[in-house]
């Protein structure tokens, strides 16, 4: 995307993604220009000739390290389930091995149980860190105020192809006998914290459409916020890994030294 009437087709897009009526888009597209002419990622889906997704990235490099990697900063599609975020990511890796850059990382919401299954078990991301209130809260049609924590990704693209994070991460169900819950989900609905203990396996339970949660209650969901947080920042800070997400709805994490 190059053109003033393609950034204005992604503003467009942004607000019927992200519910917003008045004021500025996530990434306006005069953001969106300054990063495709600055040497970034800026591309869009089509669908019968109509923009339904949209991918920015920026080049990066790290300062201590000196890897170039890229930022990924936004990815929006209109439909669910369509395969767009997906066609979207595919685009991202062949344009960045075309230009030797084999990492990139992102942020997202680890209460969005539909992007964690896509990003960890889809895409094979590892998790660098849980990172409270990334930008602070975030008024629009979809996050209303809520907190912005999010989980800081990397995506191998060198070595990395579609597949299961894990062979168990993929299943529909997962052996409860296995992963010890650190945060179930009660019969109204509430976050359940559990004791860790001493288990090396472990389970994080999220609602499956948090989206939802925070329409009707604002106020439980800002609970799963910090319920969620204080469970995948003890194991995370003490040296485990999420190894994977079910389609129902957990995080599965290793504790420190513990083959997934």
């Amino acid at each position: 995307m190059t053109t003033p009437a393609e950034f204005e087709a992604a503003d467009r897009l942004q607000r019927r993604v992200w519910g917003i009526d008045t004021g500025s888009t996530p990434v306006p597209g005069e953001v969106l220009n300054a990063v495709s002419h600055s040497g970034g990622y800026v591309a869009g889906a089509l669908a019968d000739g109509h923009l339904v997704g949209i991918s920015a990235s920026l080049v990066a490099l790290h300062a201590d390290t000196r890897e170039v990697f890229l930022w990924g900063h936004m990815l929006a599609a209109e439909h669910r389930d369509a395969g767009i975020g997906h066609a979207l990511m595919l685009g991202l890796r062949t344009w960045c091995l075309e230009r030797r850059i084999t990492s990139a990382r992102w942020t997202f919401d680890p209460l969005v149980s539909r992007n964690a299954y896509f990003y960890l078990v889809k895409l094979g991301v590892d998790v660098l860190a849980y990172v409270p209130d990334f930008y602070g809260p975030l008024d629009d049609g979809v996050n209303l105020a809520d907190e912005s924590d999010r989980l800081l990704v990397t995506w191998p693209m060198d070595s990395c192809h579609d597949r299961e994070r894990t062979g168990y991460a993929g299943n529909t169900a997962y052996d409860p006998g296995e992963w010890r819950p650190l945060l179930s989900i009660d019969e109204r609905g509430r976050p359940k914290v559990h004791p860790r203990g001493g288990d090396n396996r472990m389970a994080c339970a999220v609602p499956l459409d948090i989206e939802a949660v925070r329409r009707q209650d604002p106020v439980l969901a800002r609970s799963w916020r910090r319920a969620l947080r204080e469970c995948l920042s003890e194991v995370l800070d003490g040296g485990g890994r999420i190894v994977g997400f079910t389609r129902c709805g957990q995080y599965l994490l290793t504790a420190r030294g513990t083959l997934a």
